[in-house]
């Protein structure tokens, strides 16, 4: 079986619990009522992620039995892994908190240094695809300036700017880079989105991958209007038979990486690189997620299903979505959920070595420095 493919493995019975939790009929007291529920987020409050959060956290508020108040907390750090180890070993699992954001598998598949927690262990209480990753550069890393995103071949001092090795976005990032065959520099440590584009702005980075919600609501109105930057592509979604989409309908106004690849190089993308990027794809179909800590409360987890799966089919969140990511919610069942956590953890051992290896050489990347100069990991 090809590597890049997904082994979806019979479910074990701890995977069944976990994800399949509190799938019961809401009881009939409502257990919200009155009270609050706080949704954490790890990444800063100018991220694309907490963009997305706000709006799931008003609509969410109005489905769930009991109609609590939803609050986004934001607690940035390691791209998620500092959110994700709080709800994991700290956070009581009284149904009071919660954590929404996207699933970087890879932080679970290669044991990621500070990486304490297993998403298989939390709650699950719900998750989708929204819409596709996205990839712009300043013009001036190309000199003379660039027109158009076949021109990235010709820039200077490549300068990727990113949260973490292990987010999403620098592992759609990075291979992309490498298959279009550009040097660059990779300057992971960077506390959310917004950072991110900061440095892009000012010029302490030139080129980032960012979440399409972000994209939309940051870049586009500001450094792409204003002719600082320009978009490059999007990363392309995967179909349940494992090829890529042709077409996006979310993104119009610029080409896929595909595209791109094979107006550069005349050919289709190979090689080790292209395989670890199909996989990343492959992993990207969970985008976002809400967890509870591990043996959440059933009574609150049962609410809190009810709640979520109501909001995400409510036309007016997904007019919401629609309106700032361009795009709405695709809500996955319980059963994919099941098979993806177990896939996970039991993912081909060749593409995991390959997986540490590659990752792990980020490791000897420079790290974003006090003043936001690049400075080498010491």
């Amino acid at each position: 079986m090809n590597s890049t493919k997904l082994k979806i493995q019979s479910l074990g019975a701890a995977v069944a619990i976990s994800v399949m939790a509190a799938t019961g009929a809401p009881a009939e007291a409502q257990f919200y009522k009155g009270k609050s529920v706080t949704m954490i987020v790890g990444f800063g409050a100018g991220s694309g992620v907490t963009t997305t959060a706000r709006i799931l956290s008003k609509h969410l508020a109005k489905h769930i039995p009991g109609e609590p108040n939803v609050i986004v907390k934001n607690l940035p750090g390691a791209g998620s892994v500092r959110a994700n180890n709080f709800v994991y070993e700290k956070a009581k699992p009284d149904g009071l908190t919660i954590i929404f954001g996207p699933v970087f598998a890879f932080n679970q598949i290669i044991s990621a240094p500070g990486v304490r927690f297993k998403f298989n262990d939390f709650t699950y209480i719900g998750g989708s695809y929204a819409a596709e990753r996205v990839m712009f550069m300043r013009r001036d890393a190309v000199p003379g300036g660039a027109k158009t995103p076949a021109d990235i071949v010709k820039a200077k001092d490549l300068k990727l700017v990113a949260t973490a090795a292990t987010g999403i976005l620098s592992l759609h990032s990075r291979p992309a880079l490498d298959l279009m065959g550009v040097k660059y520099i990779f300057i992971p440590g960077h506390r959310g989105g917004g950072a991110v584009r900061n440095a892009v702005r000012q010029g302490t980075g030139n080129i980032a991958a960012h979440g399409l919600s972000g994209y939309r609501a940051a870049v586009q109105r500001t450094q792409i209007q204003d002719g600082t930057a320009i978009p490059l592509w999007y990363f392309p979604a995967k179909n349940p038979d494992g090829t890529f989409q042709k077409e996006s309908a979310a993104v119009t106004d610029m080409p896929s990486f595909l595209d791109v690849y094979r107006e550069v190089h005349g050919k289709e993308p190979s090689g080790p690189h292209w395989k670890f990027l199909s996989l990343v794809s492959e992993l990207d179909t969970l985008q976002w997620a809400v967890f509870g800590p591990p043996k959440m409360n059933k009574e609150a987890a049962a609410d809190l299903i009810t709640g979520y799966e109501a909001a995400l089919g409510d036309p007016a969140l997904q007019a919401e979505y629609q309106k700032v990511v361009g795009s709405g919610h695709r809500i996955h069942s319980r059963a994919f959920a099941a098979k993806y956590f177990e896939t996970i953890k039991n993912l081909d051992p060749a593409m995991v070595k390959y997986a540490k290896e590659y990752i792990g050489a980020a490791a000897k990347a420079p790290r974003r420095g006090k003043k936001g100069k690049a400075e080498k990991k010491g």
